[in-house]
């Protein structure tokens, strides 16, 4: 009997065992909701149970899964420390924070983390620092988002400053990026990595309206720098629409093609700096305090196919380019 018993308490204490089970697993896809709670990271912030906050969810999503927004709502600052997609479409991926940064990215790890942000809307309520900021990674992709009011001191709409690792790549498509920056080094997309890193960036139909310096390609370490800028504009910023700055003397680029610098109170498009290399084609440079201005061996070359005129000093380029 004393046999029995016991074969049947080890019994029990082995099925207890077998139905606990591993510790919570993370998934591919998790729900954010204006309504719902963090509390439901134990269900993996799933769509019948989503979590409230974009960090919430991205404790239960694996990495190179997906966050998705259920509704609309405010989800909150997050750090990125993964690859990861969060994914708000035909609603309002809110993202409100005064003070700090919005969205910070920072793979310090491995470096190799491949982020998408869709349909964000972030705002600095005039007092945050970074919309966005990337400080380590492969690549960040932003599409379809608004980017606003960061003004701290210093302030940015996307600030693109990786620190490690031999290359990282930009890619923003679709986005307004308003009234963000404090000084004329900072403003709407920066991009200024250190040290040793390279970049690679595209903005494609981006709109920088109404910031310090509306695009900045600002070269500071051993690497270059390469911003393709295309069907965009740089419009009513209070100091330059474009530019480009190498301190260091190595390559700083922008290529410009089919983009309007517009009513900037600085110059249209700039490039300082030995180092600082601008290409222009078929784009427009009207109504700035200065059009196309390279200073302190800075270079503009140009396709011989824009416009630039009604600028209080028009400047011009300091060489062209031929087409094959």
């Amino acid at each position: 009997m004393k046999t029995s018993v016991l074969s049947a308490l080890i019994g029990a204490g082995c099925l207890l065992i077998a139905n606990a089970g591993p510790a919570q697993a993370e998934v591919n896809r998790t729900w954010v909701s204006g309504t719902g709670d963090d509390v439901n990271v134990s269900s993996n912030c799933s769509r019948t149970l989503p979590c409230k906050t974009f960090g919430g969810a991205q404790t239960a999503t694996n990495a190179g899964g997906e966050i998705n927004c259920l509704d609309s709502g405010a989800f909150g600052q997050v750090n990125i420390n993964k690859s990861i997609s969060i994914i708000c479409e035909g609603v309002i991926g809110g993202v409100l924070v005064g003070a700090t940064n919005g969205i910070t990215i920072n793979d310090a790890g491995a470096g190799t983390a491949v982020v998408v942000l869709k349909g964000l809307d972030i705002d600095g309520i005039g007092t945050g620092l970074s919309g966005i900021r990337f400080l380590s990674g492969a690549a960040l992709h932003v599409k379809d988002s608004v980017i606003r009011n960061f003004n701290g001191s210093p302030g940015y709409g996307i600030q693109f400053a990786p620190t490690a690792g031999a290359l990282s790549r930009l890619f923003v498509s679709d986005s307004l990026i308003i009234n963000n920056g404090s000084g004329a080094n900072d403003g709407g997309i920066i991009v200024q990595p250190s040290g040793s890193v390279s970049v690679r960036a595209v903005l494609d139909r981006v709109r920088a309206v109404g910031n310090t310096t509306g695009i900045l390609s600002l070269g500071g370490g051993t690497q270059p720098i390469i911003v393709q800028v295309r069907d965009s504009v740089a419009a009513g910023n209070s100091s330059h629409g474009m530019s480009a700055v190498s301190t260091s003397g190595a390559l700083s680029a922008l290529v410009i093609d089919r983009t309007s610098a517009t009513l900037n109170l600085g110059d249209g498009i700039r490039s300082q700096g030995t180092g600082a290399l601008v290409h222009i084609g078929t784009s427009t440079v009207i109504g700035n305090v200065g059009g196309l201005i390279a200073v302190s061996g800075g270079s503009i070359l140009s396709y011989q196919d824009n416009k630039a005129s009604g600028n209080g000093a028009d400047g011009g380029p300091t060489g062209v380019l031929t087409t094959k």
